[in-house]
């Protein structure tokens, strides 16, 4: 008998991968501001400033295991501009007018050791 995963299960992966995320960008100096920001335009799991007061706005792709794919995989371009919607919205909501940037962070929960952790910077 096989064990179907349903949304239930992949939001709790989703979630764990997120708090993994959190985490990864406070031990590098990051400071998170918020996370799971919505707006009309959706949703950015991540909001964060690093060390120069840029504003970074990050996209977290979580997979189970290295064999279900590179998480960053999931990042497409419909994806980015998204993301880009959202930061712009963010940027009026708040009157922000300093830097922002992009990011995306996937997380592999099934790698020995600990989960994998990948950081890209400035993806749009």
């Amino acid at each position: 008998m096989t064990k179907r995963r349903g949304r239930h299960s992949n939001q709790r992966v989703g979630r764990e991968g997120e708090a993994i995320a959190a985490d990864y960008l406070r031990e590098h100096g990051f400071t998170v501001a918020r996370q799971n920001w919505r707006c009309q335009y959706g949703e950015v799991d991540i909001i964060a400033r690093d060390r120069a007061g840029t504003l970074i706005f990050v996209e977290v792709k979580t997979r189970r295991s290295r064999g279900a794919g590179d998480p960053l995989e999931a990042i497409t371009p419909l994806k980015l501009s998204h993301m880009n919607a959202v930061a712009q919205e963010w940027r009026l909501q708040h009157r922000f007018s300093g830097r922002i940037r992009l990011d995306a962070i996937g997380v592999t929960l099934g790698v020995p050791g600990a989960p994998r952790i990948e950081h890209l910077r400035g993806v749009s």
